[in-house]
């Protein structure tokens, strides 16, 4: 019977040798309200699940962890995903300042896209529910800047958002909403 260990290094084998039979991810592009997968001219249709390692937890700033940080986790849960016909993941909680090259390529080549949140749960780092107005600072904006860069030259990077569970009840649905169309516009 095989050790905790040797399990887990035959899966992460077992999972390497899947991911190097899939090709890279596919160009997309918008036409109209459709994505489309350029090689083919096909609609693309997003099959995905959040992908956030850890929760929240998973998100520590200034100590090289987050989500997509850990290639060995992204190796193994590619590899399930991939057998699930998951094609995209949602992360959020990202530390642009860390590398993300190894998980990246992995979801890459394993033919998974990747939409990635701009916002933490940190004091400016997302829009501030109660008070939208004061969350566009320089903090804030360098934040939403810093995430982008560290992602926009993944092939697989599908998108980003901002302005996740802002309009909750009635007070904030009376707030919030200019705020979040012109942060995506």
């Amino acid at each position: 019977m095989p050790t905790t260990y040797q399990s887990i290094s035959i899966l992460a084998l077992a999972a390497s040798a899947l991911i190097a039979t899939v090709r890279a991810v596919n160009v997309v592009s918008q036409q109209g309200q459709n994505l489309v997968v350029n090689a083919t001219g096909q609609r693309f249709e997003i099959v995905g699940i959040d992908y956030q390692p850890g929760g929240s937890s998973g998100y520590m700033p200034g100590s090289g962890i987050d989500p997509l940080s850990n290639a060995t986790s992204c190796l193994r849960d590619a590899a399930l995903m991939q057998q699930l016909g998951v094609n995209t993941i949602r992360s959020y909680n990202l530390d642009p300042d860390i590398n993300h090259d190894e998980c990246a390529s992995i979801f890459n080549q394993a033919g998974i896209y990747m939409i990635l949140d701009v916002n933490s749960p940190l004091p400016n780092e997302s829009i501030n529910q109660a008070n939208p107005a004061s969350s566009y600072n320089l903090a804030y904006l360098n934040r939403t800047f810093a995430v982008v860069d560290a992602f926009r030259n993944y092939p697989n990077t599908l998108g980003f958002f901002s302005a996740n569970e802002l309009v909750n009840d009635d007070t904030t649905a009376a707030v919030d909403p200019p705020y979040i169309r012109v942060h995506i516009a």
